[in-house]
Order: structure tokens, then sequence, then C-alpha cells
């Protein structure tokens, strides 16, 4: 049941084999091993205010660039309806095609972003029953230090899988955001080598 029926590949080993590897007695290895798995912990807690903060920030700015896309749609439905030709109104299909993608992307974009700076209520720090467990406590120091490292690397894992799903949705975020960009120039480019007034 261990290992190979884990769903994330990263990690091989289950809690059991963990415990089963920090048997030794050697006390400079078991903090070596501890001091090693503090920092990785301490480290996905940067990691998620990195990830927050830029989606979050391209959050905002997606917010604006909708804002601005929307009131450029307003002003350029009202025109339309000034324009007569059939070359105009072919023109205007694809100028709205364009107009409609690049919203899509936005919203998407939005979307995706959103989901990276959510909050996470399975995201996992040290509680307090865990770190004053009794029984690991009246067994000395090697004994508690064996299950606290097994108890960090734990919490290191869940954050770490929760970190990797939140910057996925970030990396989509940011892919969807530069699309619309892209298609704003198509847009702006369509509007400016067109008769349209």
């Amino acid at each position: 049941m261990c290992g190979k029926s884990r769903k994330n590949k990263r990690y091989e080993l289950c809690n059991k084999q963990i415990r089963e590897n920090l048997r030794t007695n050697d006390e400079k290895l078991i903090d070596t091993i501890y001091s090693i798995c503090w920092e990785m912990m301490l480290r996905e807690f940067d990691r998620i205010k990195d990830i927050d903060s830029k989606a979050l920030g391209m959050f905002e700015i997606n917010g604006i660039c909708f804002s601005i896309l929307f009131a450029f749609g307003r002003y350029f439905f009202k025109e339309q309806s000034s324009w007569s030709s059939l070359y105009q109104n072919y023109l205007f299909i694809i100028i709205i095609s364009i107009y409609l993608l690049t919203n899509i992307s936005f919203l998407l974009s939005s979307i995706f972003l959103f989901g990276a700076f959510k909050a996470r209520i399975d995201f996992r720090w040290v509680k307090d029953a865990d770190l004053f467990r009794k029984k690991q406590i009246d067994e000395g120091v090697k004994t508690y230090k064996r299950y606290i490292i097994a108890h960090f690397w734990e919490i290191y894992r869940n954050n770490d899988i929760i970190n990797e799903k939140k910057a996925r949705k970030l990396k989509y975020g940011q892919v969807f955001f530069f699309i619309a960009i892209i298609f704003i120039f198509i847009l702006i480019f369509t509007l400016v080598i067109s008769p349209l007034k």
C-alpha cells in the first residue's frame, strides 16, 4: 500500500516507510535531517506567499484590462449603427470575433488566477497537539526528533502538493493573459487598417 499506490509520483515513501528509515542512533544525522525538513517546510510557506502575490498582482492587472476592454466595446457598438456597406459589416464581424476572443481569454485568465491565490483550508502548519505529544516527549530527545521529522515532512509534502497545483493555475492564468494581450494587439491593428470610422 505504501509508495506505489500514491497518486503523487514525486514522493515514493509513505509515512510508515519514513519512520522506519529514521531508526538510527546517530544524533548528528538525526539533527541534520531535522534541519533539512524544517528548512524545506519553511520554504513552502515562502513559496505560497510568492505564488499568491504574483497571482493577485496579475488578477488586478487583468481586472483593469478587462474594464478598459469593456468600455471600448460599449463605444464601438454604438458606432456600429452608422455603418451601412456590406464590407463594413464583414469587417465588424471580424472585429467583434477578436473582441469576444479577447474577453474570453481575460475571463479564463481571471478564473485561473483567482484559483491560484484563493485560500486553501487544507494548507497545514504545526499544531500544538502534534508538537507537544506526550508519548513521544516521554520517550526522550531521539524518539521525539524522529517523530517530529516525519511530521515536518508530512506537512512539507502536503503543502508542496498544494503549491504545485496553485503554481499550475498561475501558469495557466499567465498564458491566457498573454493570449488576451496578443488579441488586443490584433484588434488594434485591425482597427488601424480598417476604413471604419
